[in-house]
C-alpha cells in the first residue's frame, strides 16, 4: 500500500475543491504548516530561480490562497474552466491586456471594460464608458461623450483623460501592443477638450473607428487607468498588485488571487453601474478561473458539480 504524503493531500484536496478555506487552514496548522516565515529560509536568495521555486510549491500556492480569500458558498460560485496550456495558467501575473503574451479572454476581460459593447445576436450596440459619439462631416474628427460619474475601484473618476490617455499610447507604441498598429494607422491624436469630452482627429477619414475600439466578437479596445499607467511602460507593464488593489477597473468585479493554479474574482456590491442603471450586479458573488484537466477531467468535473463552465469537451467523450 503506498502512503501518500500529508501536506499533498491536504494541497490536492483543497485545489480540487473538496475542502473549504477554514477546514484547510485547520488541517495545515496541525501538520505544522503557517503563512508566517514562509520566506524565513530563504535568507539571501530572495529574487533567485532558487527563491522562485521555492515560493510556488503547490503546498504554498494553495496556503496563500486560502489565507487570502474569505469563503464564499458553491451555489453563489461561477467555476470556469479554461487555459491556454494544460495544467496551469502561465500569464496568470498579467492583467494588462495589451502585453502581447497576455490573454484577456482568462480573466482582464473582467477587469478591463470598454466603450462600448457590440451584440451581434441583437445587432445592437449598448453604450458603456461612453455616453455618445458624433462624426464630422467628412468622419476625419470624432467626438466621444465619455460617462459621468464612473469610479475606477481606487475611488479615482473616469474620465476622458483615460481614453485619450489609451488611445494616444497606442498611438505612441504601435506593434509593441495589441491593437496597436491598428489604432496607429488610423488615428493621428486624441485631446480631452472637457472632463467628459474626447475629440479624436484622424489621419484619413475613419467612419468606423468607433466599432473598432467598442467591444465585439471578442476583439476590441479597452480603457486604461490614466493616473496609474502613466508612469508605467504600457508595453511591458504587467498592472498585477493585489495589495495596491491592481488591477484597478470599472467593472463589478475584483481580483483577490492570481496563480498557476486557479484565479479568483469576487463581485463588489459598490458598483458604480447599478446606481448609473447601466447594469445589474452579477448573480454570482464569485468567479473562480481553473486550468484545463484534460477531457475526461472536464467530463469528471462537470459530472461532480465541480465545474460550470468549460470548453473543449467532444460528443465521443460521452459515449
Amino acid at each position: 500500500m503506498v502512503r501518500r504524503d500529508p501536506v499533498q493531500s491536504l494541497t490536492q484536496e483543497f485545489i480540487g475543491g473538496d475542502l473549504s478555506r477554514r477546514e484547510f487552514m485547520k488541517r495545515a496548522a496541525a501538520l505544522g504548516l503557517a503563512t508566517a516565515g514562509v520566506g524565513a529560509g530563504l535568507g539571501g536568495q530572495v529574487g533567485t530561480a532558487a527563491a522562485t521555486a521555492a515560493a510556488y510549491t503547490p503546498e504554498l500556492i494553495a496556503l496563500r490562497a486560502a489565507a487570502q480569500v474569505a469563503e464564499v458558498p458553491r451555489e453563489q460560485t461561477l467555476v470556469a474552466v479554461r487555459s491556454s496550456i494544460p495544467g496551469k495558467f502561465d500569464e496568470y501575473q498579467l492583467w494588462n491586456p495589451f502585453l502581447p503574451a497576455a490573454n484577456h479572454q482568462l480573466g482582464s476581460h473582467m477587469t478591463c471594460e470598454p466603450l462600448a459593447f457590440y451584440s451581434a445576436f441583437e445587432d445592437k450596440t449598448t453604450m458603456w464608458l461612453a455616453e455618445s459619439y458624433e462624426y464630422s462631416d467628412d468622419y476625419k474628427t470624432l467626438t466621444i461623450k465619455t460617462r459621468p460619474n464612473v469610479t475606477w475601484s481606487d475611488g479615482e473618476p473616469f474620465s476622458a483623460n483615460d481614453v485619450v490617455y489609451t488611445f494616444n499610447q497606442l498611438v505612441e507604441v504601435g506593434s509593441a501592443v495589441k491593437w496597436g498598429a491598428d489604432v496607429q494607422q488610423f488615428l493621428d491624436s486624441a485631446e480631452a477638450t472637457d472632463e467628459n469630452t474626447v475629440v479624436c482627429h484622424f489621419k484619413v477619414p475613419a467612419p468606423r473607428f468607433f466599432d473598432f475600439v467598442a467591444y465585439k466578437f471578442d476583439i476590441g479596445v479597452y480603457i486604461m487607468p490614466e493616473h496609474i499607467f502613466k508612469d508605467q511602460n504600457i508595453a511591458e507593464f504587467a498592472f498585477l498588485d493585489i495589495e495596491k488593489g491592481w488591477p484597478v477597473t470599472t467593472g463589478p468585479w475584483r481580483l483577490m488571487y492570481t496563480g498557476p493554479e486557479q484565479k479568483i474574482l469576487d463581485r463588489a456590491d459598490d458598483w458604480w453601474g447599478v446606481e448609473a442603471g447601466v447594469g445589474e450586479l452579477p448573480a454570482m458573488k464569485r468567479f473562480v478561473y481553473l486550468p484545463d484537466p484534460g477531457e475526461q477531467g472536464l467530463i469528471s468535473g462537470i459530472i461532480a458539480n465541480q465545474y460550470d463552465l468549460d470548453t473543449g469537451i467532444q460528443p465521443a467523450g460521452f459515449a
